[in-house]
């Protein structure tokens, strides 16, 4: 469900404005559906399939600037939506069409995995609903909060526990769910808004070009945050340097949040400071793949207690391993 300051600097901007309404058209287009969570799961109606063929035919016939700019434009509305805008948009997602109906697993009740079939038309669609009713309870005020505080707000166990009993039949987890794919939303629209207009790239329609997309600007966000740590460094006096004979090379600077390799130690071949390419250097992999921090153990003594009953011989440790492992904990950690 944690950002560097330069890759969010742009939502930064576009959130202090006021958020635009959404388009006046009651359909998403399919190629958007892929940036809500789980939309390419969900059915089309029949009315959103023939609005579709006729867009299609629309801009073979000649309008392909025009239905260029309203993609652009629809991109711009998603990125600075607030949470009532998010309810707007999962209402487009369903379509007005019906819940679909539950599907039976292409296998007999007696194969090993009929249990682990789910029905992922199904559960996209009601967790659409769910969050369009969780939403449309969110105040002005606490959306102007989770745009503020963006992954932190989801730390807030009373504002998500004041949520759920608003709504009276959810739990806070639902509602730390919708609040995470809500902002999973914006930014993916804003990645793509910029892939289009900064990059001057063509709008990925499809699922692979998403996915390409989605690479290219995970790369982009990754250079300008480490730009923004090496700024920070001091080459004079560097504070690693002295220590690492007995901090090792995976210390960590306390300015810029970086290994010696990866921030004084680039420079030591005799570059400058201003010469520095970015494009060039490493990547740190904490920069480029650990966005959100992972989640904290939770102890549970009367489980280890438990399991260490039943396995007391050290030969028999990669069992109790994977009792540990395979026996839910108790408590709830977020």
């Amino acid at each position: 469900m944690a950002t560097g300051a330069v890759a969010a600097s742009a939502a930064d901007t576009a959130s202090t404005s006021a958020p635009a309404p959404p388009s006046s058209s009651p359909f998403m287009p399919r190629w958007l559906r892929n940036l809500f969570p789980g939309g390419e799961h969900l059915p089309a109606s029949p009315a959103m399939e023939r609005q579709t063929s006729g867009a299609s035919a629309s801009s073979s016939g000649g309008s392909g600037p025009g239905s260029e700019a309203d993609d652009i434009k629809q991109l711009e509305e998603m990125r600075n939506m607030d949470m009532q805008g998010y309810v707007e948009y999962c209402k487009k997602m369903r379509g007005g069409a019906p819940p679909p109906r539950p599907r039976r697993p292409s296998v007999s009740p007696d194969h090993y995995d009929y249990r682990t079939m789910q029905d992922q038309r199904r559960i996209a669609f009601l967790r659409m609903q769910q969050h369009e009713h969780i939403g449309s309870l969110v105040t002005k005020e606490e959306s102007d909060l989770i745009l503020a505080k963006r992954e932190d707000v989801v730390k807030n166990r009373a504002l998500l526990q004041a949520i759920a009993d608003r709504t009276g039949v959810y739990i806070d987890l639902e509602v730390k769910d919708c609040i995470e794919q809500f902002l999973e939303t914006r930014e993916n629209a804003g990645q793509m808004h910029r892939y289009a207009t900064e990059f001057g790239m063509p709008l990925p329609k499809g699922s692979q070009e998403q996915r390409e997309m989605r690479r290219f600007m995970k790369r982009v966000e990754a250079e300008e945050k480490l730009a923004v740590a090496l700024e920070k460094r001091d080459l004079t006096s560097c504070s690693l340097r002295h220590k690492l004979s007995w901090a090792g090379p995976t210390a960590l600077c306390d300015q810029t949040g970086l290994r010696y390799h990866e921030c004084c130690g680039a420079l030591k071949a005799g570059a400058a400071a201003g010469e520095v390419d970015v494009s060039r250097l490493r990547i740190p992999p904490m920069l480029l793949h650990s966005k959100k921090a992972g989640k904290r153990e939770v102890v549970d003594k009367d489980r280890e207690r438990q399991v260490h009953g039943m396995f007391k011989s050290r030969a028999e440790g990669i069992l109790r391993k994977a009792a540990m492992d395979g026996v839910k904990p108790r408590l709830r950690d977020y």
